[in-house]
């Protein structure tokens, strides 16, 4: 479905993209990730599996946990590259 919530039997967007886990005692310490990908109404998004062992992120010692709250800071950079809407 069109994202923008158009009646648009076809959407096809071609996105560059980083998503990083922020080590937050130590910045060089952060993990990141970056893809390209074509998002559309054909096919399902996709994910990764082997981001980063969870065991790593949830140690306490590991500086990528917020306080006693349990929270890890994850960002989201995204270019869109082209889009198409028929």
């Amino acid at each position: 479905m069109d994202p923008r919530g158009t009646s648009s039997t076809k959407w096809d967007c071609f996105a560059s993209y980083r998503f990083t886990v922020i080590n937050l005692t130590e910045d060089s310490k952060s993990i990141h990730r970056d893809s390209r990908h074509i998002f559309s109404t054909k096919k399902k998004s996709q994910g990764w599996c082997d981001f980063t062992p969870s065991a790593a992120i949830l140690d306490a010692k590991s500086g990528f946990l917020v306080s006693d709250d349990c929270c890890v800071v994850i960002t989201a950079d995204i270019l869109i590259v082209n889009e198409i809407v028929v």
